[in-house]
């Protein structure tokens, strides 16, 4: 007897070692898979003046972005200026990592499963160093060397193409002049670019794949800057390569025959909205399917951030449909948007910890009390700006009989929780997140911020726009509430 449990025991322990070890294989290999960047003394990014002497200030960070096989970029910011590190999970082979140089330039690395990436700087420019093995040369450093051979003036010719108003140096000049100008430098810049890229595939100073992916960008580039030079194109007379649509450079250039091909079928020259452009898509026989799916993803995002509740509903729909093999694109847009299979009378919110809560519900938690609520969100410079005078009216009642509600609308989560910070708003502050899909901001046009609304001590709607907390009206309409 004692021999048959001692035999299932280590039978047991048996199976459990193996089963132990299957899992950190499995770990193993997934560990494999992971990309894993370092980013170490990063450097605060550029502004830029503009013709009247002002200055433009871009979000200051070293943006990196990706896009990984389902279809979905992502974009990474670094929390730390000192050092932070970005896991990439589960890559299949390689991706396109770009990385923002100098607040508007995007500078692309093809970067492999399984490695390790420690990014330094020179200047603003990232210098990649690999740890995991040995690349050639120009691999990680192609784009340092092509900006010091090919584009001196640190700005690329074709940056500056794309983004004309940033670099008037003048009132006398003008947008048409100066377009004219950039296409003439961009295009000598990508011969030159050309010329650089060959002479390092000569001295074997390049991967092949990474040759492939430069030689493919310039190609594409000067694509584009055909289309400048009044060559129509169109999906009627473009070859399309799916296989390139991973990376941005293609489509950048799938982005601008789309628009070629819909200004072409617009024969009444109406002007066009997102709906329009969706439903040009969806039907059009001579996208193919891939390019139909990142189009049509690209254009409900457009949707959802323009469109009214009917409209949003009614493409939401019609984008499942279209794309319900695209699970990851649908998954990802639910969870981005709180997009829900009904859409809401009501308001959905969340705290700063993350806890989920209802406007029915905080209403009837304060109910006997006169509430002032604050439609507000992080990106608006007039909500910011009279947040104080919110404050300064709260601490001037003095009454326990008014509540300040501070509701987030259209906004992003790590971008509320740090302005809520700095603004010192930590009570009853949420973030709206069915904004997209609540009727509710339909019902009450709230189609602007800062917005503010007045409830009265039995709950009641008292006003819908109320006035703001910097005026002697919204003191005379709370204390009269108050009584």
């Amino acid at each position: 007897m004692r021999s048959k449990i001692l035999f299932h025991l280590r039978f047991l322990f048996f199976c459990f070692v193996i089963y132990s070890c299957s899992i950190t294989q499995n770990e193993q290999k997934n560990k494999l898979r992971d990309i894993v960047i370092i980013l170490n003394k990063i450097p605060q990014n550029n502004k830029f003046k503009v013709v009247d002497g002002s200055s433009i200030l871009f979000n200051g960070k070293h943006e990196i972005s990706y896009r990984l096989d389902n279809g979905v970029e992502y974009v990474f910011y670094p929390k730390s200026r000192e050092k932070d590190t970005l896991i990439i999970k589960n890559i299949t082979s390689h991706i396109e990592l770009q990385h923002k140089y100098k607040g508007i330039e995007l500078l692309s690395f093809i970067i492999h499963k399984g490695d390790t990436i420690s990014i330094n700087y020179e200047g603003n420019m990232p210098i990649l160093t690999i740890k995991n093995r040995k690349p050639k040369f120009y691999d990680y450093n192609y784009e340092r060397y092509k900006h010091k051979t090919v584009s001196p003036d640190s700005i690329s010719n074709w940056a500056i193409y794309k983004l004309p108003p940033l670099f008037l140096t003048s009132k006398k000049e003008n947008i048409p002049f100066l377009i004219t100008e950039n296409y003439k430098k961009a295009k000598i810049e990508l011969e030159k670019e050309k010329d650089f890229l060959n002479s390092l595939k000569a001295k074997n100073l390049l991967s092949k794949e990474n040759f492939d992916f430069y030689n493919w960008r310039i190609f594409y580039r000067k694509k584009m800057l055909g289309n400048k030079d009044k060559k129509e194109i169109s999906f009627k007379n473009i070859k399309q390569n799916d296989e390139l649509l991973k990376y941005s450079f293609y489509r950048e250039f799938i982005d601008i025959v789309m628009w070629k091909s819909v200004k072409q079928n617009n024969l009444h020259n109406k002007e066009l909205t997102p709906l329009d452009i969706y439903d040009f898509i969806r039907v059009n026989k001579l996208i193919s399917d891939k390019t139909k799916s990142y189009l049509l993803f690209k254009q409900i995002q457009r949707i959802i951030e323009q469109g009214t509740n009917e409209e949003i509903n009614k493409y939401w729909k019609l984008f499942k449909t279209d794309c319900s093999k695209e699970s990851d694109k649908i998954n990802y847009l639910k969870k981005l948007y709180n997009l829900n299979e009904n859409f809401s009378q009501g308001l959905d919110l969340v705290d700063l910890k993350d806890t989920k809560t209802t406007f029915k519900q905080l209403r009837e938690k304060y109910k006997g009390k006169v509430l002032y609520i604050d439609f507000w969100a992080s990106w608006c410079a007039p909500c910011r700006m009279i947040l104080s005078e919110s404050t300064k009216l709260h601490k001037e009642l003095n009454s326990k009989d008014v509540v300040f509600i501070y509701l987030a609308i259209w906004d992003k989560e790590r971008s509320w929780k740090t302005a809520c910070k700095k603004e010192n708003l930590y009570k009853n502050s949420f973030r709206v997140i069915n904004a997209k899909t609540s009727t509710f901001i339909e019902k009450m046009k709230i189609n602007s911020i800062p917005r503010y609304m007045l409830y009265d001590k039995s709950g009641k709607l008292y006003q819908k726009d109320a006035p703001r907390p910097n005026t002697k009206e919204i003191r005379s309409i709370l204390k009269r509430l108050m009584k």
